[in-house]
């Protein structure tokens, strides 16, 4: 059965009819059907699928099973299929740090079993690093989209690129899109001058012709 779960989910005869007909309704939310499902197969009288099983079932991570486990047994079923009020705890967008850890996440390999990054699994990994508190899949998205893009974002994810990624390495050659804020003068703007030409003289940077993605893998 693999690794026991810390917090084992156990349907009650009610409790497994009731999911079944939420995930039967096609007017079921997307994200409640799903939670719906997971309960099912996560049931210790029933399937009884391990955190892993679940996981690759469903495309999600074993961090947000685990999670949901957790909160089924301790406040249970109907709050745990619940999403928690936006106004509870409100993730955060991700400042150019975070940005940065976000596209090295996009450009590398993707998890054990996996052969790409979903939203859902960046998600948890930002979280799982400790990027951000908390962040949904729809921010995550959004961050793709519609980034802040401002010259001190900029500056503070060529630090992390530099500092964080390569540490041995000479020289780093950074492709990037000809957007206004993406230029040295940017470094000068956020950080002291010699913070500035430290960072400035570990890269080689090549713009691309128009703009395309932030920060090009």
């Amino acid at each position: 059965m693999g690794k026991e779960a810390k917090f084992v989910v156990r349907l009650s005869v009610n409790e497994r009819l009731f999911l079944n007909g939420l995930v039967a309704e096609t007017r079921t939310a997307k994200e409640r059907a799903l939670r719906s499902r997971l309960f099912l197969k996560a049931d210790a009288d029933g399937p009884c699928w391990t955190d892993l099983h679940i996981a690759d079932a469903f495309d999600i991570s074993t961090l947000k099973v685990a999670r949901l486990r957790k909160r089924c047994v301790l406040e249970g079923l109907e709050a745990a299929l619940c999403q928690r009020p936006q106004g509870v705890r409100k993730p955060r967008k991700l400042d150019g740090a975070g940005e940065a850890r976000r596209v090295v996440l996009v450009c590398g390999q993707p998890p054990s079993g996996r052969s790409q990054w979903t939203l859902q699994l960046l998600a948890d990994k930002l979280v799982e690093l400790k990027v951000v508190d908390e962040i949904t899949d729809e921010t995550v998205r959004k961050t793709l989209v519609t980034a802040r893009r401002t010259a001190k974002d900029y500056a503070e994810a060529i630090r992390y690129l530099v500092d964080e990624l390569p540490p041995d390495a000479e020289k780093i050659v950074l492709v990037q899109d000809n957007l206004n804020t993406h230029k040295p003068a940017s470094l000068y703007q956020a950080f002291p001058p010699e913070e500035a030409r430290r960072l400035i003289d570990k890269l080689e940077i090549h713009d691309t012709r128009k703009q395309g993605s932030w920060l090009l893998c």
